[in-house]
């Protein structure tokens, strides 16, 4: 990939004017499940609350007070 990757930050150079940019590649396995998974985890035993697991993965909070409360959730 770093042959490629370095054939279009050419192109992009001369074609487009701008050696400031490059190609970055994405990494498709960012380990976003995982981190979900563990969180989810800690929210069925009571480590975190709904709340704190949203606001670690970026989404806004539940307006319900019950989500801002540590609680087991049985398997």
């Amino acid at each position: 990939m770093a042959a490629a990757s370095k054939l279009v930050d050419e192109i992009i150079a001369e074609e487009f004017a701008s050696p400031d940019l490059e190609l970055a590649w994405l990494d498709e396995d960012d380990g976003a499940a995982a981190n979900e998974a563990v969180l989810e985890g800690r929210v069925k035993l009571g480590a975190l609350t709904l709340n704190e697991m949203r606001d670690a993965l970026g989404l806004d909070p539940y307006t319900n007070i019950a989500a801002d409360r540590r609680m087991v959730t049985p398997e």
